[in-house]
């Protein structure tokens, strides 16, 4: 992740095939060298039924 974006909220929600949510999480991106982070979603979605991934980055 670009340094420009530590310190920014990471959205993510998962979505079905219908469009709709199945669930979401935030994270603070942190500002370590990471390149990787996991997002705690709520509630738990469902694999099976993830059609649809939906991130921003809010400035």
């Amino acid at each position: 992740m670009n340094d420009a974006c530590d310190g920014e909220t990471l959205s993510v929600s998962l979505t079905d095939a219908s469009g709709t949510q199945l669930g979401s999480g935030t994270l603070s991106i942190p500002t370590s060298a990471a390149t990787a982070f996991t997002v705690t979603m709520s509630p738990t979605p469902s694999a099976k039924l993830t059609e649809g991934v939906h991130v921003l980055i809010n400035a």
